[in-house]
């Protein structure tokens, strides 16, 4: 039966104070109340902080990043390529799932496991060539598959150029836009003078004017395989093996 006599309410708050004067092991000093007449001030609203310990080293920075600061750091991908000896261009679709899968979106475990020893045992480094790298949802789905076969996300180091399809091209529209979007990667980015690469797609990318570029770093998969063993032997013969260097 409740006791009517004994305020819960209170004893409850009562019992929070306390812990609160435990944990700060100090006087509470009362924060000056803002004037009146500065615009956007609530003088309502004091906060007590507690003294600060002089004789007690505080390991904790002065100042920590606000939420919109980490939100707005980017990493800079430039010092990544620059100091990557090996890239992977990769594709998704028809590369780590096939036409059977289903739904159409999800990504095959043996496929991925497969490219990530590839890339594991190659040291490489991964540029999305993908249209999965458009898509905030897709592209995060990717990375974390990737990292669940042992892939870190720092091995992702930078995104192709989307670039507009030109349909009186002369050539397939699909497989002329990624060969050109790799190709204009390639051109603007400051890469490893020792830089191996290869890409990986299932759209013949040398069906396209830049067939040249492509002669011996180009690895062909297909819808209904996807990535195959005789594939990632190829990646792996392109790039070679892993190197301390690497």
């Amino acid at each position: 039966m409740l006791d009517l006599t004994v305020d819960h309410y209170r004893s409850g708050w009562d019992a929070v104070l306390s812990r609160r004067k435990r944990r700060t092991k100090g006087p509470l000093a009362p924060v000056a109340r803002a004037p009146r007449d500065v615009p956007g001030s609530f003088p309502s609203q004091i906060r007590r902080r507690p003294f600060p310990n002089p004789h007690k080293k505080s390991t904790r920075p002065t100042r920590l990043p606000s939420l919109t600061e980490l939100r707005r750091f980017r990493p800079d991908p430039r010092n990544y390529v620059a100091s990557a000896r090996k890239i992977i261009f990769l594709d998704v679709d028809g590369v780590l799932n096939t036409d059977s899968c289903r739904p159409r979106d999800a990504i095959k475990s043996s496929l991925v496991e497969r490219l990530a020893q590839a890339v594991l045992r190659t040291g490489s480094r991964i540029v999305l060539s993908s249209t999965w790298r458009l898509h905030v949802k897709y592209r995060n789905k990717l990375v974390k598959r990737l990292e669940s076969a042992g892939v870190d996300r720092c091995l992702i180091i930078d995104d192709t150029p989307q670039l507009p399809f030109d349909l009186r091209c002369g050539w397939p529209v699909a497989e002329h836009n990624r060969a050109c979007e790799i190709a204009a990667w390639m051109a603007s980015a400051r890469t490893h003078p020792d830089l191996k690469w290869v890409a990986i797609d299932d759209l013949d990318v040398t069906n396209s004017p830049h067939a040249s570029f492509f002669h011996g770093h180009f690895v062909h998969t297909t819808r209904q395989k996807g990535l195959t063993q005789d594939c990632a032997d190829a990646i792996m013969r392109i790039l070679g093996p892993r190197s301390a260097k690497d």
